[in-house]
Order: C-alpha cells, then sequence, then structure tokens
C-alpha cells in the first residue's frame, strides 16, 4: 500500500502541475491578445498619422508648384520689361530695383 500511496501523491503533485501550467498559459494567452490588440490600435494610429503626413506633403507640393509657376510669371514680367529698358540706363536701373524686390517678397512669402 505504501508504493501506491506514493504513486497517488505523485499523480496529485503532477496533477496539480499541470493545473498551475495550464493557468499560467491561459493568463500569457490573455496577455498576448491583448497586447495585439494594442499593437493593431497603434498600428491603425501610426497609419492614419503616415497618410495624414502624405496628404500634407502633397498640398506642400502643389503650393511649390504654384509658387514656381508665379516666379516663372515673375521672371518672364521681369525680362520682358528689362528689354523695354534698355533705352534708358536711369529708368532701366530703378526698374530692376523694383523687379528683384517682387522677386524677392514673392520668395519670402512662400516660406
Amino acid at each position: 500500500q505504501a508504493p501506491r500511496a506514493r504513486l497517488e501523491a505523485e499523480r496529485a503533485a503532477v496533477s496539480d502541475a499541470a493545473g498551475a501550467l495550464e493557468a499560467q498559459l491561459a493568463g500569457l494567452e490573455e496577455k498576448f491578445v491583448g497586447e495585439t490588440a494594442a499593437l493593431q490600435a497603434t498600428v491603425k494610429g501610426l497609419e492614419g498619422q503616415l497618410k495624414s503626413a502624405v496628404a500634407r506633403a502633397e498640398d506642400a507640393e502643389g503650393a511649390v508648384t504654384a509658387h514656381d509657376v508665379r516666379v516663372n510669371a515673375l521672371q518672364t514680367r521681369l525680362d520682358a520689361a528689362l528689354s523695354g529698358a534698355q533705352a534708358s540706363d536711369t529708368r532701366g536701373n530703378a526698374l530692376q530695383t523694383r523687379l528683384d524686390a517682387a522677386i524677392k517678397g514673392e520668395a519670402a512669402s512662400a516660406k
């Protein structure tokens, strides 16, 4: 009877250990599910931020393009004005000064 009692005691100890391991595994699974959900929420948030950043970059690119068009138009006007101003150095110098200031103002407004 002693070996049988010892066997029953060992069986009970193994059963208790198995129960403890199952409980620990259940806790780990619950923790994993919670952390996975948190990571998924973080990823969704980061995806939203990325989409917003891309939209802002596209808007900025459009603004730069529009600014380039305005600068090119201003440069064309400057070239035409300089051609007409060649007859008079004084008049040409004054016109050049005004147009340079306009270009600088346009560039400063774009920044």
